[in-house]
């Protein structure tokens, strides 16, 4: 049988690396090429991006170009040398259409909310030299963070992280996963670069091409649970590196692309939808455990048609909308004893919507007084 290139490779690796207990095969440069084409390429006219892991400043400036002048960027990074990296970098696109419209912010990974000019005005005109200082300090920055956040809720259409999960560790990870969901809008899409393991590592973890040091190094699933327990919706693993960046005692860390989406929270109301999975799979199912059975006419509320309708589902469903929609602010609440199958007869306005069974019937969801605001599927009763 024929070995690929790719396996010869792979396999001298893991028998350098058995013997040395590591190895580094990194190839940033493809790595990061890769990364730039799927993340900047999906950019609009028009579009607001943030980038978070400046690195040099080359997406940050790329997304510029493609936002073009009615659009903009903005980039954080706490490293001082990268920082500067990037504002070299601006010299190369300075007169470009965009290039206006780039914004460099030294801040921390984890926190799109303090604003470091706010901390810099303050320290100047009060060193923090005590306790009363101190707290004082701390005190307005909660008022800050509230009321005048260094970057804005639902301010985003595209949200860029650069190996931000490896540099930082996993807490504060899972923080700036949370502030990426707080600061995209409705609808907006998560582009992560990160370095993966496929076993867990045991030893220390090397550092980034670029000398970062690596703090965190998810598992290949661990990721995805990561970017779920953040509220995104719709993960793919976009790319895969060909080969690993580095070899640790036989665990490969290789570098992932991945995609997700923010919008599947909120109330779900029965406007009389149906959506029909096309295959190949016999079925699938989705992040709020929907199960769609390939050529099934299967029920769902208005919020997860409209999600079921645009990327990255788009192209697997048919929709079936009513003929006659229920307005959806008359819409009665999607329950959990809707049936999973649409029948025709609601489709074609024979059959009310009205007709499906009381949600304070449903012994699914919790009862309103225990449902968390904001939740997914089962605010206010309405399930989906």
């Amino acid at each position: 049988m024929k070995i690929s290139q790719a396996d010869r490779l792979r396999n001298l690796a893991l028998s350098i690396a058995a013997k040395s207990g590591g190895l580094n095969l990194s190839n940033v440069k493809g790595d990061q090429s890769s990364f730039a084409e799927l993340s900047i390429g999906t950019v609009q006219s028009g579009e607001r991006v943030l980038v978070v892991g400046a690195a040099d400043g080359h997406i940050a400036f790329e997304a510029a170009r493609q936002a073009g002048p009615t659009g903009s960027v903005t980039a954080l990074e706490n490293d001082v040398a990268l920082l500067g990296q990037a504002q070299e970098q601006a010299g190369k696109f300075e007169g470009e259409q965009g290039y206006q419209n780039v914004r460099l912010v030294r801040t921390e990974l984890s926190d799109f909310a303090t604003d470091p000019g706010f901390v810099n005005e303050f320290l100047a005109e009060r060193p923090v030299a005590d306790l009363d200082a101190y707290l004082e300090l701390q005190t307005k920055l909660e008022v800050q963070r509230r009321e005048r956040p260094l970057l804005a809720d639902d301010s985003f259409d595209v949200i860029i992280l650069d190996a931000v999960i490896n540099r930082l560790p996993l807490a504060d990870g899972i923080k700036a996963l949370n502030e990426a969901f707080r600061v995209l809008r409705r609808g907006g899409r998560l582009y992560v670069s990160a370095l993966l393991a496929d076993e867990a590592v045991t030893t220390d973890l090397p550092k980034l091409p670029n000398g970062l040091t690596v703090h965190h190094a998810p598992l290949e699933t661990g990721i995805l649970a990561l970017l779920d327990g953040a509220g995104f919706y719709g993960m793919s693993m976009i790319w895969r590196a060909e080969l690993p960046m580095n070899v640790v005692d036989g665990a490969e860390l290789r570098t992932f692309v991945l995609e997700a989406y923010k919008g599947k929270q909120g109330v779900c109301l029965d406007q009389g939808h149906a959506v029909i999975y096309k295959g190949p799979w016999s079925q699938v199912s989705d992040d709020d455990d929907h199960v769609y059975v390939r050529g099934a006419r299967t029920a769902v509320c208005a919020k997860t048609y409209d999600i079921l309708m645009r990327a990255p589902y788009k192209g697997h469903f048919i929709g079936v909308p009513g003929y006659v929609s229920v307005p959806l602010e008359q819409a009665p609440l999607f329950d959990c004893n809707t049936p999973q199958l649409r029948d025709p007869q609601v489709t074609k306005g024979k059959r009310s919507v009205f007709d499906q069974p009381s949600p304070a019937a449903s012994s699914c969801c919790p009862a309103p007084a225990d449902t968390a605001a904001g939740g997914d599927c089962c605010d206010a009763g309405g399930c989906c």
